[in-house]
């Protein structure tokens, strides 16, 4: 359970659930429709005894918001709070008195909001999902061969109008023995693609807008930051320039089926210098 505080969203499970739900919500989905998708999905923190209690506030802070909270999931809400077991679990972890009285306050001003229907949903327009990444992040993680692998953030969506929070991501073909510096990042490519023919020429370049859905309980386990370069230019979520996706593992997983391919086979003859990435796209 990755906790960095004691409010109701202050940890890994409660944060991605509400942060899918909202995205969900922002996106024009109907919440009943949200609710069964978000259930559906989080099967294993509903029946994990050390995350359920946060998917359910999780839930229950999105729904008072949405103003979709049924009395089904407040009698849930309310018996977790009322009998205490989320504040055993707290004690389970070893959390110090000092932080279950804070944990104790949190959840019972928490109770209270939602006692209390809102008197209008929450606008759309002002949800804003935070990136996981900062722009300019270098990224790197272990391929099946034990190297490092490396990927560079090339933006950090911060707007509600198209982005959600989405990061602008292009895979490097670093393939390291040692751990990659910054100068390894900058003086690097682009990963292109061959291994696949089926796949359509735009998609072979690997520079996707991922979004956040899924990255915290997924796969936050295979990415680390190693620092950060600077990267003046500005790019604009726009629904079609880049692909989308929400599958994070893609980036790992496209090395690793690049790499073996050219064990036997020849590398893309198109070759592009992150440097000339960065400064071609905004020419």
């Amino acid at each position: 359970m990755g906790t960095w505080g004691t409010g109701i969203i202050d940890n890994d499970t409660s944060n991605g659930v509400y942060s899918d739900f909202m995205e969900l919500y922002a996106g024009d989905f109907p919440v009943e429709e949200i609710l069964q998708r978000i259930v559906q999905e989080n099967q294993f923190e509903i029946n994990d005894y050390y995350e359920r209690n946060n998917f359910w506030f999780a839930i229950g802070l999105a729904s008072w918001e949405t103003m979709s909270l049924n009395e089904e999931t407040f009698q849930k809400i309310k018996e977790i709070i009322v009998s205490g077991s989320d504040l055993k679990i707290w004690k389970e972890l070893d959390a110090e008195d000092k932080t279950s009285n804070k944990r104790k306050k949190e959840l019972e001003r928490f109770l209270k909001k939602i006692s209390t229907p809102r008197k209008r949903p929450k606008p759309k327009s002002s949800i804003k999902i935070k990136p996981i990444f900062d722009k300019g992040d270098c990224l790197t993680f272990k391929l099946d061969n034990g190297n490092y692998g490396g990927a560079i953030v090339l933006e950090s969506d911060k707007s509600s109008e198209f982005g959600f929070g989405y990061n602008l991501v292009t895979t490097t073909r670093i393939n390291s023995k040692t751990l990659p510096t910054l100068s390894n990042f900058l003086e690097s490519e682009i990963l292109i693609i061959n291994f696949d023919p089926e796949t359509i020429k735009e998609a072979r370049k690997q520079i996707v807008w991922f979004q956040p859905t899924h990255y915290r309980k997924r796969y936050s386990d295979i990415y680390s930051s190693i620092g950060s370069i600077e990267i003046k230019e500005e790019f604009t979520y726009d629904g079609s320039t880049y692909f989308g996706s929400s599958g994070w593992h893609l980036i790992k997983q496209k090395c690793d089926n690049q790499f073996d391919y050219e064990i036997t086979n020849k590398k893309p003859t198109e070759t592009i210098m992150v440097r000339e990435l960065i400064k071609t796209l905004n020419n």
